[in-house]
Parts: structure tokens; C-alpha cells; sequence
């Protein structure tokens, strides 16, 4: 699983929110957009089954990312943190940004769960 793919998409909304003035709720629902298909790339690894343990597996280590590199405190020592943070930082969700992120990121994370369980259940019934 590479960090690289969420990185590089948010340095480039970061940019289009200094550069082009984008508002940050537009930007921020680019980025969790974006987030979703990264729990699918191991499905296309051979000799890999995507289950729930891998799902959220795959969960833990990038909220575990996510929050050691948008801490406070790593965002006050790297400038780079700073500046990705950026895209994502909206006002009115200080000081919570960081605990609202990982919040839709665990809600979403279930829903990807339930609905292919749901699909599987209907096709047995019909």
C-alpha cells in the first residue's frame, strides 16, 4: 500500500488552494474522494484477498500515517506537513480538525464494509 498516491493529491490541492483560491470544502471532498480507492489496491495484487481483517488493516496503517504526520506538533516542525494539511484545514472544524478526518475515515470504512456484505445477502434472497 503506497502513501505516495494520498500525499502527491493533496500537495496539489494544496496548491490549488493557495494558488487558484479554492475554498477548502471543496478541496477537503476532493480528498476524501480520493482516499477510497486506496483500500481497493490490493485487490489487484496477485495472490491477495481483500476481506474486512485487510480492509481495516489497511485502515489502522493509514490513519496511523495520517495522524503522525498531521499532529500538531510534526505540522510546527515540517514544513511539508504544514503545507499538505492545508488542503484539508477548514476553520470552523478548529482545533478538531484532526479527530473529525479520522471520524469520516472510520464511518466510511464501515460503510465500504456493510455494503458488498448487504449485496451478498439480497443476491441470496432473490
Amino acid at each position: 500500500m503506497s502513501i505516495s498516491m494520498p500525499i502527491s493529491s493533496t500537495l496539489i490541492l494544496s496548491l490549488t488552494v493557495l494558488k487558484y483560491n479554492i475554498k477548502i470544502n471543496y478541496t477537503r471532498k476532493l480528498g476524501n474522494l480520493i482516499k477510497v480507492p486506496k483500500y481497493f489496491v490490493g485487490d489487484f495484487l496477485p495472490n491477495y484477498t481483500s476481506s474486512a481483517l485487510s480492509l481495516s488493516l489497511a485502515l489502522a496503517i493509514n490513519q496511523t500515517l495520517f495522524a503522525l504526520m498531521f499532529y500538531r506538533k510534526s505540522r510546527e516542525r515540517f514544513s511539508a506537513c504544514a503545507y499538505i494539511f492545508l488542503s484539508q484545514d477548514r476553520r470552523e472544524d478548529r482545533p478538531d480538525t484532526l479527530i473529525f478526518q479520522i471520524t469520516e475515515d472510520i464511518m466510511r470504512l464501515v460503510q465500504l464494509l456493510c455494503v458488498p456484505e448487504h449485496i451478498r445477502l439480497l443476491s441470496c434472497v432473490y
